[in-house]
């Protein structure tokens, strides 16, 4: 008995190492958010999404199970942030208690597709196709998303 206890909680252990958790990374210079964002910027030529916003937003962000399974960094401000798709990564999710986003690997190099919908369910509407560098930052409400369709 006792071993089959252990051998569960390996295997559980294993799966949940595996699962992508997501998080703001580290930003020790305060410009990780400016790499992607701004003109010039170091990373600009990557696979990454820049969100606007009016207000502070970064602190509506969930992480942990059922949350967000993103890297990003945010702005010093708190009301801008970017999404960073790694390499392996072809979709993350942004969940707020304001909005939800997919971000998908576009099918070209540094493309992604971004939808954004209310925190509760999805609505389907045409993403918004992003290719960097030179593509636009989306903007994104400080109260509770409504699609454009609903409006």
């Amino acid at each position: 008995m006792k071993i089959q206890t252990v051998l569960v909680a390996s295997a559980l252990a294993i799966v949940s190492a595996d699962l992508v958790a997501g998080a703001w990374l580290s930003d020790t210079d305060g410009q990780g958010w400016g790499r992607y964002c701004t003109g010039g910027g170091s990373k600009v030529n990557t696979r990454h999404a820049c969100f606007d916003s009016s207000g502070p937003v970064t602190d509506t962000i969930k992480f942990g199970p059922g949350g967000s399974d993103f890297d990003g960094y945010y702005s010093p401000d708190k009301k801008n942030f970017v999404v960073v798709l790694q390499d392996n990564q072809q979709r993350v999710t942004v969940k707020s208690s304001l909005w939800m986003i997919s971000i998908n690997g576009g099918g070209s190099n540094n493309c992604v597709d971004v939808l954004v919908n209310p925190p509760d369910h999805v609505t389907e509407y045409p993403a918004t196709h992003l290719c960097s560098p030179g593509a636009q930052h989306i903007q994104l409400p400080t109260t509770r998303f409504v699609p454009p369709s609903s409006i």
